[in-house]
């Protein structure tokens, strides 16, 4: 019956398992993965070297696609490059090149830059990190939220005492 019927049919196929000798025609190709924007970001932002086929072709597709997707994925592949090597000396020129960018986000952060440059040189100087500070810090802050309007100090204060065993 199913043989008799498939002449009829116009539609897509079911995706199920095909058995042996079934013909392909009339089976549209396979689509392509649809990535959402936050999963876009990601692949723009990550290494070559850690992407799949699909996310490696979406990638370039895009940076292909536009100019400006293009020059932002690798002005924030270069900073991130001049952060985890400590290259202070090529902040510089990767700030001029963010304000020659003309994209907006970045020539605003570019002149934050500018503007605590001794900070961001002195955090690329050292080898130290603050990075457990700031974790302690918004963990204070989130416990702090948590409780607001609810609890009095002592309770607050328990929590993290408690919190930090």
């Amino acid at each position: 019956m199913r043989q008799y019927v498939r002449g009829w049919r116009t539609g897509p196929r079911w995706r199920g398992r095909r058995r042996r000798g079934e013909d392909t025609v009339g089976i549209p190709p396979r689509r392509q993965r649809r990535f959402s924007p936050r999963q876009t970001r990601w692949i723009l932002l990550r290494s070559v070297d850690e992407l799949d086929a699909d996310e490696r072709a979406y990638r370039q597709a895009l940076c292909q696609k536009s100019a400006t997707i293009a020059t932002a994925q690798a002005l924030a592949e270069d900073f991130g490059r001049i952060v985890r090597a400590h290259a202070e000396t090529e902040l510089d020129a990767w700030m001029s090149a963010a304000a020659r960018s003309h994209i907006t986000e970045l020539v605003s952060f570019g002149r934050g830059l500018r503007r605590d440059l001794a900070a961001v040189v002195a955090a690329l100087r050292s080898p130290y990190s603050q990075g457990q500070t700031e974790g302690q810090v918004n963990r204070l802050k989130m416990l702090k939220r948590q409780s607001y309007g609810r609890a009095s100090f002592d309770l607050l204060r328990r929590r993290v005492l408690y919190h930090a065993a």
